[in-house]
């Protein structure tokens, strides 16, 4: 089987802090344009080549646009199934991608929560 290279942008020193410091749950508390996306979509991608799922929610998917594009673009010579309507992404391996909206309960369910 041939050898088929990824391309991945390299860390920079923020992004790299960040990766060494990452636990279970993370929050990245810092401003516009250091990279939080793209450090996103290389963990994302590095997840799906350990033949993991990954599901990846932004509140709209008019907010994932972007990191849909280039993370099937980056991927696309390992791409075993696509379905663009749902966004997901099948990847040799067995690694999976979803992409979509954030599930955001009606007022109904989140009340009903708060009362449970």
């Amino acid at each position: 089987m041939p050898t088929i290279q990824l391309e991945l942008d390299q860390p920079h020193a923020g992004q790299q802090k960040m990766r060494a410091e990452a636990r279970r749950f993370n929050v990245a508390a810092c401003g516009r344009q250091i990279g939080k996306t793209t450090l996103a979509q290389q963990l994302v991608i590095e997840t799906a080549l350990a033949g993991k799922a990954v599901s990846w929610f932004n509140p709209t998917y008019k907010s994932n646009d972007s990191a849909w594009d280039a993370i099937k673009d980056t991927l696309q010579p390992l791409v075993t199934d696509t379905n663009e309507q749902a966004r997901r992404l099948g990847i040799q391996g067995g690694g999976s991608i979803e992409c979509g909206p954030w599930p955001i309960p009606t007022a109904a369910e989140a009340a009903s929560t708060i009362s449970s």
